[in-house]
């Protein structure tokens, strides 16, 4: 699976055909439990609500029979993509659309000649039907049509799901519109896990919430933010800009991992620790940070049949790395940060809000990085042949985010940045650090080589 942004969603020229989904509000049964506290967030953004995307190719020209009942089936089968909201007495809460009330609402089909043309009138369709998400679920279905080979697209507002379910959408529909039968089990419902998450209870004394206090305490009452130079003066935002970068191939990634688990720590606490590495070596004439804060997300898939559930299983988790003197140094204290750092994500967040009093926000945008690797997730087997890619809508930007990607050709970073030339500088900085410090991890023998390690 490669991450894109939208800008980058560039299919060769074709026929475009374009499906909403359509619902009867009447129909829909509202739940008891709210949403969750990532749902709840987003919704009361006062920005462009963002959506995430799948696109896939498949062989020959779109059966459109065969993928407008291969959407069905999907809609049928994950209750999170037959959601939508309601503000109620009770506050927001979850509605749910029974299968049979749903139809496909097909636009007029539209030839067109150029990848920019297709790109702007796809990414425009999902935009449009994934930012209103109050009365039909906020989903997209667009293809581009062509003879020998077609594009298949499709859009989610991310109230209703997560970077790895877009990897189980893409699997679910790849093998339906094949024609495969649906699968007789239905998938765990999203609404179970809101109930969860509403009935967990954090005591004050938890010694979890007391690490979290301590951490955003640390900084102020806030999440931490990028330490380098953006170019944004605070209160202000830019356009995102998204890129894509490979770190190291395959080999390396596999040197590199071994060199984490010989080190007692995981090829997450590699990437950290390249990352706090290349933030330190950053030449601004400032005094060189000996550590590098920020938020983790983690995936709260904790039944087994979720594996293969869709809806916006994450929670994030704070971390402090050190820098030592050397990668594999800063590695293995990386690795025991994690390990502390993640018992402190079964906290909900908004108790955590609620026991510091006020949570600051001087940046809209939360600096945080993540890792995934999408040879553990559902369909990884199918996704190099059909050049799947995780499509995220790009909007506006005031910090840095993160996400590094271990495929079977290696390790890649996605950044997500405010476009200032000077942001746009410091990560050619940070990419080719990573690169300097995750090559040195991987072969030892480079370590003495290090780049302007921390005095």
């Amino acid at each position: 699976m490669r991450l894109i942004g939208s800008d980058d969603l560039l299919p060769r020229p074709g026929t475009i055909l374009l499906w909403s989904v359509s619902a009867d509000p009447a129909a829909a049964r509202v739940q008891e439990a709210p949403p969750s506290f990532n749902q709840r967030t987003h919704l009361a953004g006062t920005g462009r609500l963002t959506w995430l995307a799948v696109a896939a190719e498949v062989p020959g020209p779109i059966q459109r029979a065969d993928l407008a009942r291969a959407v069905l089936g999907l809609l049928a089968r994950h209750e999170s993509l037959r959601t939508s909201f309601r503000r109620t007495p009770h506050g927001l809460r979850r509605a749910v659309h029974p299968a049979e009330s749903l139809t496909l609402r097909p636009r007029p089909a539209r030839a067109v000649a150029s990848p920019t043309l297709v790109r702007d009138v796809v990414t425009d369709f999902v935009s449009e039907s994934c930012s209103r998400p109050w009365s039909a679920p906020a989903v997209a279905v667009a293809a581009v049509d062509r003879p020998d080979r077609s594009t298949i697209v499709i859009g989610i507002d991310h109230a209703l799901g997560d970077a790895w379910s877009l990897t189980v959408l893409l699997d679910d529909l790849v093998q339906l519109y094949r024609g495969a039968p649906a699968d007789p089990v239905a998938s765990p419902a999203f609404g179970l896990h809101c109930a969860r998450e509403a009935a967990t209870v954090v005591e004050p004394g938890d010694p979890r919430l007391a690490d979290w206090l301590r951490f955003l305490r640390a900084h102020g009452d806030a999440p931490p933010s990028f330490p380098g130079p953006t170019g944004v003066p605070a209160g202000e935002v830019r356009r995102a800009v998204l890129r894509s970068d490979v770190l190291v191939g395959g080999d390396d990634a596999d040197a590199a991992e071994a060199s984490c688990r010989a080190l007692g720590a995981g090829p997450f606490a590699g990437a950290l620790a390249a990352l706090a590495h290349a933030v330190a070596d950053e030449p601004d004439g400032h005094h060189r940070p000996r550590s590098l804060s920020l938020l983790f997300p983690l995936h709260t898939r904790t039944l087994p049949d979720e594996n293969r559930a869709v809806g916006w299983y994450v929670t994030n988790a704070p971390v402090t790395v050190a820098v030592s003197n050397d990668i594999r140094s800063t590695t293995r204290g990386a690795g025991f940060a994690l390990r502390a750092a993640l018992p402190l994500g079964a906290v909900p967040i908004d108790t955590v809000v609620r026991a510091l009093g006020e949570l600051r926000r001087p940046r809209h945008d939360v600096f945080m990085a993540s890792y995934v690797d999408y040879r553990r997730l559902p369909g990884h087997a199918t996704q190099g042949p059909l050049d799947a890619r995780h499509v995220s809508a790009v909007t506006d930007a005031d910090d840095v985010q993160i996400w590094f990607t271990r495929t079977d050709t290696g390790l890649a970073v996605r950044t997500r940045v405010p476009d200032t030339v000077i942001a746009r500088a410091t990560v050619d900085r940070l990419i080719e650090r990573m690169r300097v410090h995750l090559t040195a991890l991987a072969r030892p023998a480079i370590l003495a080589a290090d780049p302007a390690p921390v005095q």
